[in-house]
């Protein structure tokens, strides 16, 4: 890129740094036994955005794909001859599973930013699948350009801003239920 550009995987790597650096301050956060509790979920969603800055540093997706798509393309494969799209089937299948575990258990007893913290960083999951995998029709639809940004980037941009916006509202509601606590 030229000069006084930023490459969108650098910006993208830092927005993913400072969301890993959110959840492990989420992890911390401690105003009662419930949100004590949620302490080593918080821990994995940074480890897995610190993991997703890393590879979004080094570009390590698009080396994915590109390799994913050679791969098919030297072997004859196409479209559901393909192993991509049973992989994310398996991915869709499991988030469910887990979804609905979450449902049904424990659902009542957690604080809502660990549903829409859970829910985006599944979706960041699937959408970096998606990508990795090489799958022609996804990719065809996420490419596509939006003004300077295609849809993957806006996605990918507005699940960040969800992920980071919930660890927030988890510290904040942490600590003003630290502080009632203190009080009483």
């Amino acid at each position: 890129m030229g000069e006084g550009k930023t490459k969108p995987e650098i910006v993208y790597a830092a927005a993913y740094a400072a969301c890993a650096g959110i959840a492990f301050v989420a992890s911390r956060a401690r105003g009662n036994p419930a949100t004590s509790e949620t302490a080593p979920f918080w821990l994995r969603i940074a480890f897995v955005c610190a993991a997703f800055a890393a590879l979004r540093a080094v570009d390590a997706q698009m080396a994915v794909s590109d390799a994913f798509g050679e791969y098919y393309h030297s072997a004859g494969l196409s479209d559901w001859s393909r192993p991509g799209p049973y992989i994310l089937i398996v991915v869709f299948l499991a988030l469910a599973f887990a979804g609905a575990g979450l449902f049904l258990f424990r659902l009542r007893t957690l604080h809502r930013s660990v549903l829409w913290a859970a829910a985006s960083i599944a979706a960041l999951v699937v959408l970096a699948l998606s990508h990795s995998l090489a799958l022609y029709y996804p990719n065809m639809i996420l490419q596509t350009q939006v003004g300077p940004a295609t849809v993957s980037r806006i996605i990918e941009a507005i699940l960040l801003a969800t992920l980071a916006w919930s660890a927030w509202w988890f510290i904040r509601d942490a600590k003003a239920r630290g502080a009632v606590a203190q009080e009483a």
